[in-house]
């Protein structure tokens, strides 16, 4: 299930509300700039937002209160259909947060179809949707607490910390390029990672000039910066995250249930995996960008060739990328960096945020970023196939995968280990993971940085929009790493 943001038209009842917004001194005259006959030919009111809306989330509240989701819903005031129900309880099941049992299975004495799994306990305490907790489990896994937290309050967030002056959109494009040229989500990222810098070391009052001079809003800002802790806190309240890590990373060594400082030694801590540094991994922008993918997972679009415009999603709908995006094309005549016929015809990768559809059935991506395939094929998707020989054969169900059978067998393997990691993580026991397993998550962790060459070529042929404007870097100190 893919959510999409589609333009329709507006309900009766809105165009009759906004009327009266346009009569509240005195009478007058509602002007609109469509007929009579298309006003009346659309419904009367817009469908309540449970039948618009993505249900995992809210089967997964459902199940933890111990209710049937599809008896629960359905006796809504405005249920929403049987099929949406049914493709969040699959997602759910992909994702790994419940399980349904076979059909020869007896049924519960709770009458609970579906059993929900320790990953799915986690993901209910979490006010978030579950593939976005699963993403901060993940970076809990690669130590990245730092980034993950940042990346969920970024999307999250409602608004946009960035903002477009009438008649200065260039120059606010050209300075969101100046942060990240190659994602809108990035760009927001570290202009926040750049304000905190600011702010620490030179004081509020000249980050908020600064700010204001790369078309930021500080307020909005600074929101984000204190919606990052409020992530961090509900790693620890979901009991994903000691509460024994500082902002930092750093182990404080407290024991708060005796209040002490004293009950571990180093040698206690080292065996038990304590004194890790969950933030050692911040500064890498490939894990970064993994994050990202396994927040959307299925949010992956294909530019089959560098010199077109149009991408292939899954859904089968050719999307471009929309103009408010650094990632949009360049205008006709911009001069392309040369290229040869193979590096024309290299197939790039992007993650995307949202897929809006206008009237017209032309898809837009927002909030685009540039990504490597080993971002695809290691986190993108919920579901793999094999083929005979065990080999990854395609993720998601429409990506097939190229390339040697080794290659593919090693690729699943650390793709699967990764998902066992994610249970182990969730079940919350405090025990360190396998040695396999931590083997696995270093080979994943290597397997990222050997992608940043690749992805650093690509960038070189992609031609910019506007030359950027490169903001003063922060000292950057323990807490945002210079990456």
């Amino acid at each position: 299930h893919i959510s999409q943001l589609e333009t329709v038209w507006v309900s009766q009842s809105s165009a009759i509300q906004r009327a009266g917004r346009a009569g509240r001194v005195r009478k007058g005259r509602c002007l609109r700039l469509y007929s009579r006959a298309q006003l009346e030919s659309v419904p009367w009111r817009s469908a309540p937002e449970m039948q618009r809306c993505e249900l995992s989330s809210t089967c997964l509240q459902a199940m933890a209160l111990s209710r049937e989701c599809r008896d629960f819903l359905s006796r809504a005031v405005d249920p929403p259909a049987r099929s949406a129900v049914e493709s969040a309880l699959q997602e759910l099941t992909e994702l790994g947060a419940v399980f349904t049992p076979g059909p020869s299975s007896t049924l519960p004495a709770d009458g609970l179809i579906e059993r929900m799994l320790p990953l799915g306990e986690v993901l209910s305490r979490m006010p978030l949707s579950p593939t976005l907790g699963r993403m901060l489990i993940i970076g809990v896994l690669l130590r990245a607490v730092g980034t993950a937290c940042l990346l969920a309050a970024v999307l999250t967030s409602a608004r946009r910390p960035f903002v477009a002056p009438p008649g200065k959109r260039k120059e606010s494009l050209a300075c969101q390029m100046g942060f990240d040229s190659t994602s809108d989500v990035f760009a927001a990222v570290k202009a926040v990672q750049y304000y905190d810098g600011w702010r620490r070391h030179k004081g509020e009052r000249y980050a908020d000039r600064e700010a204001g001079e790369f078309f930021l809003v500080p307020k909005r800002v600074a929101s984000l910066s204190a919606a990052s802790d409020g992530m961090r806190e509900e790693l620890v309240r979901a009991g994903v995250l000691s509460d024994r890590w500082d902002r930092r990373g750093q182990y404080t060594g407290r024991n708060d249930a005796w209040g002490d400082d004293t009950w571990y030694d180093d040698d206690q801590n080292k065996r038990g995996g304590q004194n890790v540094d969950v933030n050692a991994n911040d500064s890498e922008p490939e894990l970064a960008k993994a994050l990202l993918v396994s927040a959307f997972p299925s949010f992956l679009a294909l530019r089959r060739r560098l010199n077109t415009v149009k991408h292939n999603t899954r859904i089968g709908l050719e999307a471009i990328v929309s103009p408010q995006s650094v990632n949009a094309p360049a205008k006709m005549g911009k001069q392309a960096p040369a290229m040869s016929r193979d590096d024309a015809n290299t197939p790039t990768w992007w993650a995307y945020g949202q897929l809006q559809i206008d009237t017209q059935k032309q898809g837009f991506l927002r909030q685009v970023t540039l990504i490597d395939p080993y971002h695809v094929v290691l986190f993108g998707g919920l579901t793999s196939g094999t083929d005979a020989n065990g080999a990854l054969r395609e993720v998601d169900g429409w990506i097939e995968l190229r390339g040697g059978r080794k290659s593919r067998e090693a690729l699943g393997i650390l793709r699967s280990e990764l998902r066992k990691c994610i249970h182990l993580a969730a079940l919350g026991d405090g025990e360190p993971l396998p040695s396999k397993s931590q083997i696995a998550l270093d080979a994943v962790l290597e397997a990222l940085r050997m992608a940043e060459p690749r992805t650093e070529q690509v960038k070189q042929l992609l031609p910019e929009r506007v030359a950027k404007v490169t903001p003063p870097e922060p000292p950057w100190d323990e807490l945002w790493p210079k990456k």
